[in-house]
C-alpha cells in the first residue's frame, strides 16, 4: 500500500491528490445551517417522496409499518434469492472511498494551505473508519481530490440538494470512472436552501452510482462531518433510517448514526450504529449486494507506523494498540508488528490459532450463482480476492446472465419492491410507459432534470416496470407513491406498476429504474438506460486463470 503522486498526471489533473493503484494485471484483476432553535439537522435520503396522498389509493388498516416492511424485504430477499447464508460478519470488509473536497471547503478555512485542508478531509475519513470498525469494516481512502480553484461539477449554494447530488454523480459518471472505488463521497462547505446536512442515493454500493454529499458545518468540530459521512455511506451500503423502528438500539444515550436527525436529541453527535443498522448491513452482504467490500484495497497511507492496525510494507502483522493486541491477538508483537514465536500468522480467514490453514479449505462460500468460492493457498492468512464467474455466464436457469458478480433479472428486482410474487411486466407496459419520458415511465434524466423518453430499443432498460406482488411497494420511503395502471392489447389486460418518481427535476429513483445486467433481448443487457450488447463487457483477450475446479473468473466481473 502506497501513496501514489503522479508529476505528469497532476500538471494535467491538478486538482487530483492522491490516487491508489492496483499492481495487478488490468485484464485479471480480482480483486447544516445550524439553526437558533435547535440544532437538530436534516438530510435527505435520497428517494422518492409522496405528490399527494390520494384517498382512493390509500388503505392504512392493510397498509404494513414501515419496520415490518423492512424486515420483511430483507426476508424475501433472502427467499428470493435462494442464496446460501454466510456470516460475513467475522470477515473484515473495506469500503474503497474516492472523497472529493469542492471549493467551498476552501472558503471556509480562509488562509488554509491545500495540504492544511486535504489533513482535514483525512481526519474526517479517519473518524468515519473508526465508526464503522464496529461493524468490522475499515473506511480505506483510495483517492482524493481537491476543488480549490474552481468547483468542477457546477454546484452552488442556490441549488436544492438533490439537484446538486444528480450533478455530481453525472460527474463522477463521466470523469471518475477508471477509479476503482466502491464510494464516492463529496465534502462540502456549501449550506443548501432547505438547511440539509446531507445527501446520499441509497443501496448502491459497489455501483458507479454510490454518491453521497456531506455538509461541513463546523470547521472545528471534524467529527460531525465525519459523522455525516458515515450516515450517508450507511444508506449507500443499504441501512434504513433508525426512526419508527422497533428495538432499534446502540447503547448510546447519544443516540445513534442512522437517526433521522444526525444530530442527537442532546445536541451531540452520534458515534454507534444501531442493532437496526448491523442487520441491514449483514442482510446485504448475504444476499451479495456487497461483493466489492470482501477484497483488501489499495489503500492511501500518508505514513507507517506500528500500531496503526493497518498492515504497512515492512511489517508481518499490526494488530493495532497494545491493549487491542493484549485482548485480540497472540500472535503479533505490537511493539515490532513481527509475528510472534511459532506464529506462521496473524490475521484473516485462513489464520487459525496464529497456524495457517490447509490449502483448499473454504474461506469464503460463494454468495450466488454468480459468485465463486474462494479457499485458502496454505501460504497466507489472507483468503484470496473475491473472485466471480464472467460477465455472460447464464444464470437463473437461463433467464439471466452474470453481471459484476450479480444475477440481476427483472423478476428479482421486482420482488425487492413489490414484495415475494412480483414479475417483471410484459413487454407492452415497458414499450406503453417508458416511451413517453413521464414520472410513470423514462430512462432516467437529463442534467435538466427533465425525464428522458426511451428509444424503442431501449424501452425495457428504463422504468421498473412489475406485475403482480403487494398491493403496495415494501421498501421504506417507495410506498407512499407508485403507480398502477391496467393497459389493454387485443384484448388482452396487462398490470404495469412502477415507483419512478416525482415530476420535480432534482429527483431521481435509483430503485425504479432497470439495474445494470438485467437482459434485455438475445445477448444484450442494460448499461445506463441503454439496452447494449454484452460482449462489450466481456474481455476475449485476456485470458484469466482458473482456480481447482477449471472455473475461470474475472475482477469485479469486467475484464
Amino acid at each position: 500500500m502506497r501513496t501514489r503522486i503522479y508529476d505528469s498526471f497532476q500538471q494535467k489533473h491538478p486538482h487530483v491528490i492522491f490516487e491508489a493503484r492496483t499492481k495487478a494485471n488490468k485484464g485479471c484483476a480480482n480483486k447544516l445551517e445550524f439553526r437558533p432553535k435547535s440544532r437538530r439537522t436534516k438530510h435527505v435520503p435520497f428517494v422518492e417522496e409522496p405528490l399527494a396522498d390520494d384517498p382512493g389509493n390509500m388503505d392504512s388498516t392493510t397498509r404494513t409499518k414501515e419496520e415490518r416492511a423492512w424486515r420483511w424485504w430483507q426476508d424475501a430477499g433472502l427467499r428470493a434469492l435462494n442464496r446460501r447464508r454466510r456470516d460475513v460478519r467475522e470477515t473484515t470488509k473495506y469500503i474503497e472511498t474516492a472523497l472529493v473536497i469542492d471549493k467551498a471547503m476552501f472558503d471556509r478555512r480562509n488562509g488554509s494551505t491545500r495540504s492544511e485542508v486535504v489533513h482535514d478531509a483525512i481526519q474526517v475519513a479517519n473518524i468515519a473508519d473508526l465508526y464503522f470498525r464496529t461493524l468490522n469494516t475499515r473506511v480505506s481512502l483510495v483517492y482524493i481530490e481537491s476543488w480549490q480553484s474552481a468547483d468542477q461539477a457546477d454546484i452552488d449554494r442556490k441549488q436544492d440538494i438533490t439537484r446538486a447530488i444528480h450533478k455530481f454523480s453525472d460527474y463522477t459518471a463521466r470523469k471518475l470512472f477508471k477509479i476503482e472505488k466502491d464510494t464516492t463521497q463529496l465534502l462540502t462547505g456549501l449550506t443548501f436552501p432547505g438547511g440539509e446536512s446531507g445527501i446520499s442515493v441509497p443501496d448502491t454500493l459497489c455501483t458507479p452510482k454510490s454518491v453521497g454529499i456531506s455538509v461541513d458545518t463546523n470547521t472545528y468540530e471534524p467529527h460531525l462531518l465525519a459523522g455525516t459521512m458515515a450516515h450517508m455511506i450507511g444508506h449507500n451500503i443499504g441501512m434504513g433510517h433508525d426512526d419508527g423502528r422497533e428495538q432499534c438500539f446502540c447503547r448510546d444515550w447519544h443516540g445513534c448514526i442512522m437517526a433521522q436527525s444526525i444530530v442527537g436529541s442532546d445536541n451531540v453527535q452520534p458515534y454507534k450504529f444501531s442493532d437496526c443498522s448491523k442487520n441491514d448491513y449483514i442482510n446485504e452482504l448475504r444476499v451479495g449486494q456487497g461483493l466489492c467490500l470482501l477484497n483488501k484495497p489499495n489503500e492511501l497511507v500518508m505514513h507507517h507506523l506500528c500500531g496503526n492496525g493497518r498492515l504497512d510494507e515492512g511489517e508481518e502483522c499490526d494488530c493495532g494498540t497494545l491493549s487491542e493486541c493484549q485482548n485480540s491477538n497472540p500472535c503479533c508483537d505490537p511493539f515490532t508488528c513481527r509475528l510472534t514465536k511459532e506464529s506462521q500468522c496473524a490475521s484473516g480467514e485462513c489464520c487459525e490459532r496464529c497456524q495457517l490453514k490447509p490449502r483448499g479449505v473454504t474461506c469464503r462460500d460463494a454468495t450466488n450463482e454468480c459468485d465463486l468460492e474462494e479457499t485458502c493457498t496454505g501460504l497466507s492468512g489472507v483468503c484470496p480476492p473475491d473472485a466471480h464467474r464472467k460477465n455472460g455466464e447464464p444464470c437463473q436457469s437461463g433467464n439471466g446472465a452474470c453481471f459484476a458478480g450479480q444475477c440481476p433479472t427483472l423478476s428479482l428486482q421486482c420482488e425487492k419492491i413489490w414484495g415475494q410474487g412480483s414479475l417483471g411486466a410484459k413487454k407492452e407496459c415497458f414499450e406503453e410507459y417508458n416511451s413517453k419520458g413521464t414520472v410513470t415511465g423514462h430512462c432516467g434524466k437529463d442534467n435538466s432534470g427533465h425525464f428522458i423518453k426511451c428509444d424503442p430499443e431501449n424501452a425495457r432498460c428504463g422504468s421498473l416496470q412489475c406485475q403482480l406482488g403487494n398491493r403496495y411497494p415494501i421498501v421504506p420511503g417507495m410506498d407512499d407513491y407508485y403507480t398502477k395502471i391496467y393497459i389493454n392489447n387485443k384484448g388482452t389486460e396487462f398490470e404495469c406498476k412502477a415507483t419512478t418518481g416525482l415530476p420535480k427535476p432534482s429527483e431521481i429513483a435509483p430503485l425504479g429504474l432497470v439495474r445494470d445486467g438485467t437482459p434485455c433481448g438475445d445477448n444484450l443487457v442494460c448499461v445506463n438506460q441503454t439496452c447494449t450488447s454484452i460482449f462489450t463487457y466481456i474481455d476475449h483477450i485476456n485470458k484469466c486463470p482458473t482456480d481447482d475446479k477449471n472455473n475461470e473468473c474475472s475482477g469485479k466481473g469486467v475484464s
